[in-house]
């Protein structure tokens, strides 16, 4: 009976843990999850400038460098602000997040990089509604989300998540498409894009590994005859 008990009490805990880990906004909804997997995520509280955990728990891996470009951006919210390095437990950020003009965001790595996922911290409240879709540089659709009933006007109660990819990406740059957002801006404290540790096979070695196989199969085939 004890030991019950005992069971019952640690799988709750265990669930429990699990909840505050991957706690989202219910106005989060996935609508396209071809090649990725939410991996954690967090609703913020407090100010523009109260700290922000790491939605990745410095699990996602190496930290890409890259460069921003996107539609009327500049000034106090440019898009340096996309990786400033502003996000973790006592690392305060200024206020200023990036803002663009509803359309593509292009996070451009200078060549082609193997992807492992990519974590997105939300900006301000007012202007996080609408739907995203997170794009490569074949124009494959990787993922899509909406967001809604987020109210207010700081980074209150907005959603910041992890993205890992089921198949490591392979791409130049990556896309974050928005449209339908509150107030024609979208607006992002922190973005950051991990390299996959995952080994992506060349097609010739493929080829070579198959035709290795068959040769296995073939001769077994003969010793049973």
């Amino acid at each position: 009976m004890k030991f019950k008990f005992l069971k019952s009490s640690l799988t709750g805990s265990l669930l429990a843990a699990t909840c505050l880990v991957n706690v989202a906004n219910a106005g989060l909804i996935f609508t396209n999850t071809s090649n990725i997997t939410l991996s954690a995520s967090q609703v913020e509280s407090g100010g523009d400038t109260t700290a922000n955990q790491d939605v990745a728990g410095g699990l996602g891996g190496t930290l890409l460098a890259y460069t921003a470009t996107a539609p009327n951006s500049g000034g106090n919210y440019a898009l340096s602000n996309l990786n400033d390095g502003d996000i973790g437990i006592g690392i305060t950020s200024d206020g200023l997040y990036a803002l663009h003009s509803n359309g593509d965001l292009r996070l451009a790595f200078g060549a082609d990089t193997l992807l492992g996922g990519i974590a997105i911290y939300n900006g301000y409240s007012n202007r996080d509604d609408g739907s995203y879709k997170l794009i490569d540089d074949t124009g494959t659709t990787l993922g899509a989300w909406n967001v809604s009933t987020t109210s207010g006007g700081t980074n209150n109660g907005v959603d910041s998540f992890w993205l890992t990819f089921n198949t490591p990406v392979t791409s130049a740059y990556l896309t974050l498409r928005s449209t339908n957002i509150e107030n024609s801006k979208a607006s992002y404290r922190e973005i950051q894009v991990f390299s996959s540790s995952v080994a992506v096979p060349e097609p010739s070695t493929l080829a070579i590994f198959a035709l290795g196989m068959i040769g296995l199969a073939s001769r077994r085939f003969k010793k049973q005859s």
